[in-house]
């Protein structure tokens, strides 16, 4: 029999892919601000309407000031600083080598918890993190294009810049496990700490915008980018949801490694769907495949 836990690692990885090509989507008809607002704002609608009655039911684990800080403080890393450095390599570079840069975040985690949590670093892991970078090295050095840009457009600095913001987001995402972690040492509750992070992300990026006077300017954009970042969030709150769900039936490092197939599905989802705007080469699936063993191998050490 099949482990659920097993599928719903899978379905993670699909749903992520899914929501970074309605991503690409959408931000040709809004800004990068504009998708990472109208994500935040749904994950906050899916926690209110799934996680937080299921709390009630539950019961809420003990609050702590420690952890409270750590969870705000992820969700100040991940749902602004990644999403917003993803969406803009996104829009850079494609959905497909975006996705190959951001699953190297357990490559940032691992350094940070050395650091920072003096959590151990083995052989197997350094030898996993070489091989990630041999990965990227190839994911990088493929050709990049995108039908959606314009060949006067498409400049080195853009791709450069869209492969730093890639790694950029990698690195948030990876900053933003290592204080997740910490927050759960003080409240053993990954829901509570995703849902104060969520929740802490809308109020800041709202003041943010607010102050700027750019709220109204924001949010008001094209219906049909609308659409496409609402779908954007609705997916990737299922992706979370499915994380969630798949960590009770299998060990963290199984569900960290199936999770981290996305870029392999989001690279069959943009030609099925039609959203074929980024050449695939053999050097840039190699390269997709070596990163993944790489990060299954780091997150099995």
């Amino acid at each position: 029999m099949v482990n659920i836990g097993l599928v719903f690692a899978l379905i993670t990885a699909f749903c992520f892919a899914w929501s970074s090509l309605f991503m690409k989507k959408g931000m040709q008809k809004a800004s990068t601000e504009s998708g990472v607002f109208y994500t935040i704002i749904v994950n906050n609608l899916l926690f209110l309407l799934i996680i937080v009655p299921f709390l009630v039911i539950k019961g809420i684990p003990q609050i702590n000031s420690p952890g409270v800080v750590f969870f705000i403080l992820a969700g100040f890393l991940g749902p602004i600083l990644g999403r917003f450095s993803l969406y803009s390599s996104i829009r850079r570079i494609g959905a497909t080598r975006s996705a190959s840069l951001k699953i190297t975040a357990p490559v940032f985690s691992a350094i940070m918890a050395w650091i920072f949590l003096k959590e151990f670093l083995s052989w197997n892991m350094a030898l996993a993190i070489v091989i990630i970078i041999s990965g990227v090295y190839l994911v990088i050095s493929s050709p990049v294009r995108s039908k959606d840009v314009d060949a006067k457009e498409e400049t080195k600095p853009q791709t450069k810049a869209g492969f730093g913001l890639g790694f950029l987001a990698a690195f948030f995402f990876g900053l933003t496990s290592v204080s997740r972690k910490a927050g759960l040492q003080h409240i053993p509750s990954a829901i509570v700490g995703s849902t104060l992070s969520a929740f802490a992300a809308l109020i800041a990026f709202t003041i943010y915008h607010l102050i700027q006077g750019r709220l109204k300017q924001v949010l008001m954009i094209d219906k049909e980018a609308m659409i496409k970042f609402t779908y954007a969030g609705l997916l990737a709150g299922c992706a979370v949801f499915s994380y969630f769900m798949a960590l009770k039936f299998v060990p963290v490092s199984v569900g960290v490694a199936l999770a981290n197939v996305e870029p392999l599905f989001t690279i069959a989802l943009a030609h099925l769907s039609g959203i074929d705007d980024e050449p695939i080469t053999l050097k840039f699936i190699s390269g997709a495949i070596i990163v993944l063993l790489g990060v299954t191998l780091l997150v099995l050490s």
